[in-house]
């Protein structure tokens, strides 16, 4: 496998891998809606690129056309289905003037989820962005292989022992002070996306993991990696 670059000595070089993933990307589901004839904007059909423009309600701007309401591959930002249900939900709940409070359109700290084996999840910053912002911070990562749940599924799933480098990981990202305000996580495992709830909550609301520590959580479940993963950060783990 040529990486396609070169080392210090100017020549290529050659990396064996077991496996190869190939991420080739994805484009926007929008043939046959004629996006192009809309007035305020064109259809691109590239992946991530707006293809008209709207109003904080995701109408279209144009005057016109003020009664079309886009969300999802239609506006080609995300690409994800969680996303497209919040736009749907906050369109329809808007064109009707629900009684209930309109689903808010919250773009902050999208849950991220890449279905390979095993998963790998993510949500909030990571230490690149930290270190942008200007933001101390200190970091704890728990091996899976400590969770009972990791191994249990690994067994199932794999029928075979788990190995400790094959379990994968967590990874949280806190505020470098008393608050330990929660800002990122990241974890690499069988079923890892069911880690990731409770840390959206925390970070959406601005809150210490404190509050997470103050849980009594289920057994086996995944949720319990972030419980032992904050008391690594607080010192109260025992491992």
């Amino acid at each position: 496998f040529h990486n396609g670059g070169s080392d210090d000595g100017g020549n290529m070089s050659t990396v064996f891998v077991d496996k190869v993933l190939v991420a080739a990307g994805r484009v926007p589901n929008i043939d046959g809606l004629n996006l192009s004839a809309v007035r305020g904007g064109g259809n691109s059909g590239d992946a991530g690129e707006d293809t008209v423009d709207v109003d904080n309600h995701l109408r279209l701007t144009d005057a016109q056309c003020s009664h079309i309401y886009l969300c999802g591959d239609a506006l080609g930002k995300w690409g994800l289905v969680s996303i497209a249900e919040m736009e749907a939900r906050h369109c329809v709940e808007f064109m009707f003037a629900s009684k209930n409070p309109i689903t808010r359109l919250q773009y902050d700290d999208i849950s991220s989820v890449m279905f390979v084996r095993p998963e790998i999840s993510c949500i909030g910053m990571n230490e690149t962005e930290c270190q942008k912002r200007g933001i101390s911070y200190k970091c704890g990562l728990l091996r899976l292989g400590l969770v009972n749940r990791s191994v249990i599924d690994w067994n199932v799933r794999n029928a075979g022992p788990i190995q400790p480098k094959q379990a994968g990981f967590i990874k949280m990202i806190v505020t470098d002070d008393d608050d330990k305000q929660l800002l990122g996580l990241r974890c690499i495992g069988v079923g890892s996306s069911a880690a990731l709830q409770t840390a959206a909550m925390l970070i959406a609301k601005k809150q210490s993991i404190r509050e997470i520590e103050k849980i009594c959580h289920a057994h086996p479940a995944i949720n319990e990696s972030v419980q032992e993963c904050v008391r690594m950060l607080l010192g109260r783990s025992c491992w």
